[in-house]
Formats: structure tokens, C-alpha cells, sequence
């Protein structure tokens, strides 16, 4: 799971299909009024993007992206986008829940399961009684189509992201000058101090000891049940 909760953040692109927990970053070369545009180029102008939707003879180069003869408006240059989908109805898988084929679906992690047969308590990984639901969308759908699904923002622990950024940035600097490096970098990566207790290595040291909870969704350990018991004890005379 850990490719999951790490998503990379990737140039969005109208060709892609994009599945639910997927981040994009719009950011896209300014506009140019000395260059004829082709078909489908996507361009930034004044703070948002567009695409050149059709390859009219009179287009030339200089005309503004805003004609909508010309060019499409896709969304906001320079901001995150996160898919979420529509699936404001569905719950977390309950282990203690009986659920019907056919019909029911269930969020486990970051996944999304179908039943296919009716289930007590078989883990959503079983296929003999699930199946996995990416509900992807399909390509062409820009970020702030009403009907797409996402939504402006990064979905992503913002925990986790800071402690990300803390270590690399004390790395990046260990290796430009390891004699010099900023208290305040050493204070964020582990509390500049022996026993690391402290900064962002502390804190993941204290996630893994179970001391701090990270707000990231729980893994449900799944055993099969065990059945245990006795006879009751026999007298028995020779």
C-alpha cells in the first residue's frame, strides 16, 4: 500500500484514464501570441489552461485562448487536482456484516470491491466472493468537469507529506554541505538530537510503535475462524 499512500503527482493529461485517489498538477507553458498552435496543444493563459480544440484554416498565430472558437477551457494552471470520484455512498467494508451479490460495493483502504456472492465475513481480497472496482474514468475528462470527479486539492496525508518534504530537504542539504547544515532543517528531520526523537523521524518512530495514529485508513487482518473445544471428560474403569 505504500505506492498508494505515496502517490506521485503527475502532469495531467487528457489521454490518461484516471482511477479514483489519483492526483494531478496543472502546470503548463505560458502562451505564446508568436506561435500557431496545433490540435490538442495545451497551453496557460492568465492563471488557467486551455486545449486548441479544432485546426480551422483562419486560425493564425496571436489569437487569445479565450476564443472558444479556438481553444477549450480545461482548468486552473498551477494547482492540484485529486479524483475522488461520486462514491459519496459507499462505506468501509465491516467485517461483521453480511453483504449481498450483486449489489453491494465496499471501500477497503484505498480500493473499492463489488460483491459477487453473497459474503459473511470473506475479506474483500477473496475472489471467490469479490472483485476489484477501480472506477476509473475514461480519458478527455478535464479537472473541473462537473461530471468528473475531482475535486481541487490533495487528497494526500498532509502528515505524511510534510515528512517527506523534512527529509529530503535535510538530505538535500547534507549533500551540498553536510559541515553546514541549517538548525532549523536538523530540528524538522529528527530533533537534531542522538536518540532521534524528535522532527520527522521521531514521529514515524512513534506511528510505528503505535504511539501516534497517522489517520490513514486501517488494514483489516483477515484469519479464518478457528474452532475450539472439548468432550467432556470420560471416567473410565478397567
Amino acid at each position: 500500500y505504500i505506492s498508494k499512500i505515496f502517490r506521485s503527482v503527475d502532469p495531467f493529461s487528457l489521454t490518461k484514464p484516471y482511477r479514483v485517489g489519483d492526483v494531478i498538477w496543472g502546470s503548463h507553458t505560458q502562451w505564446l501570441d508568436s506561435v500557431t498552435y496545433t490540435l490538442d496543444a495545451i497551453i496557460a493563459y492568465q492563471g488557467k489552461v486551455y486545449r486548441k480544440n479544432n485546426d480551422f484554416d483562419a486560425y493564425v498565430a496571436g489569437i487569445l485562448p479565450t476564443t472558444n472558437q479556438y481553444f477549450e477551457y480545461l482548468y486552473e494552471n498551477e494547482t492540484i487536482y485529486s479524483h475522488v470520484g461520486t462514491l459519496t455512498t459507499i462505506n468501509d467494508y465491516d467485517h461483521n456484516k453480511t453483504y449481498e451479490g450483486g449489489s453491494d460495493v465496499v471501500r477497503y483502504y484505498f480500493d473499492y470491491f463489488t460483491c459477487i456472492v453473497n459474503s459473511y465475513r470473506n475479506h474483500p481480497t477473496i475472489q471467490n466472493f469479490w472483485i476489484p472496482n477501480d472506477y476509473s474514468q475514461g480519458p478527455g475528462n478535464p479537472p473541473q468537469n462537473i461530471y468528473s470527479g475531482w475535486i481541487k486539492g490533495d487528497t494526500r496525508n498532509p502528515q505524511l507529506k510534510t515528512c517527506l518534504i523534512d527529509i529530503a530537504l535535510y538530505h538535500l542539504h547534507s549533500r551540498i554541505n553536510p559541515r553546514n547544515i541549517p538548525e532549523l532543517r536538523k530540528e524538522r528531520y529528527d530533533g537534531n538530537s542522538p536518540n532521534q526523537k524528535g522532527g520527522a523521524i521521531g514521529w514515524l518512530k512513534n506511528v510505528a510503535h503505535g504511539l501516534v495514529n497517522a489517520d490513514l485508513p486501517e488494514i483489516i487482518d483477515f484469519q479464518l475462524p478457528i474452532s475450539w473445544g472439548s468432550y467432556e471428560k470420560q471416567n473410565n474403569n478397567f
